[in-house]
């Protein structure tokens, strides 16, 4: 049986279809699917994080705008020569390798010190963007550089997994948000958050329904959120590398969870029950998990 509701709209809203209710069994067991909303089209921010489980390599995660090389060892030394930044170089994993010749003026250089073991250690990347960028450390340090500023130093020394996510914008454009529920036989076992659609486990989707309780699919990475309000993109896109997981837990699925979809882009999902979620997609751009 199916049944329509007309949703309120807001100006700038698009809605995404009506709700959707699907009887399981000879109508004793009903699935709804709420309203879904959908922003109109809007500013993308671009996403590129520097990830560093303690004392391990460092990985990149380009954006499509932002791109992130690392600094050949020639061009850091020198760098740190000139600028007095002591401590050894830490291998860095993903990326490319800009070649040691003169710097772009319209490039960002970072500078990540971090601890290895007992030693200090640095690595340095080239930032290829012109505009202004904010670089967001563990989702709770924001610092923001005008152009004229082509040198960012990070400290990242401290014990725990570290990432920093430089952003072209502070805003949270919302891609689409919204309500619904999954059953876990039939035809909507899965949520697909790009397009904001249920299916039965087609290519794509971002969270199955099953009789163990939740589950990630197909690439799709959640990490659960400690503190009591919903996630920021701030809080998401700085998530330590370590605490990403396919797995929802056995014993309390429920709370907040940041998102980031099968295609790189990031949201939040709230968990009420087994069956009833909530969401919100930023509209972010970001190549790989």
């Amino acid at each position: 049986m199916s049944s329509g509701i007309a949703p309120r709209r807001m100006p700038g809203v698009g809605t995404l279809g009506r709700t959707v209710c699907a009887a399981a069994t000879a109508g004793s067991l009903v699935a709804c699917g709420v309203v879904v909303q959908q922003a109109a089209p809007a500013l993308t921010v671009e996403v590129a994080r520097l990830m560093m489980a303690q004392g391990g390599t460092i990985t990149i995660r380009q954006a499509l705008k932002l791109t992130v090389t690392v600094l050949a060892p020639i061009a850091l030394e020198a760098l740190i020569g000139a600028t007095g930044t002591g401590g050894g170089i830490v291998p860095v994993r993903g990326g490319t390798v800009a070649a040691p010749t003169r710097s772009v003026d319209n490039d960002w250089t970072i500078v990540v010190r971090r601890k290895v073991g007992a030693t200090v250690q640095n690595a340095g990347y080239r930032v290829a963007y012109a505009g202004k960028v904010h670089v967001i450390t563990n989702g709770r340090t924001v610092q923001t550089f005008e152009p004229g500023k082509k040198l960012i130093t990070i400290d990242a020394t401290s014990d725990t997994p570290t990432t920093i996510a430089v952003v072209d914008s502070l805003d949270q454009p919302v891609r689409s948000s919204g309500k619904f529920r999954l059953l876990v036989a039939g035809g909507y076992t899965d949520y697909d958050f790009d397009t904001d659609k249920r299916s039965g486990s087609r290519a794509g989707t971002d969270l199955h329904a099953g009789l163990g309780g939740p589950s990630a699919a197909h690439g799709a990475r959640y990490a659960k959120y400690s503190g009591d309000r919903k996630p920021s993109l701030s809080d998401c896109v700085t998530v330590a590398p370590d605490a990403w997981s396919a797995d929802f837990g056995k014993l309390d699925n429920r709370g907040h969870y940041c998102l980031q979809t099968s295609e790189g882009r990031f949201g939040t999902v709230g968990i009420s029950n087994t069956t009833e979620y909530s969401y919100t997609m930023w509209q972010t751009a970001s190549t790989g998990a």
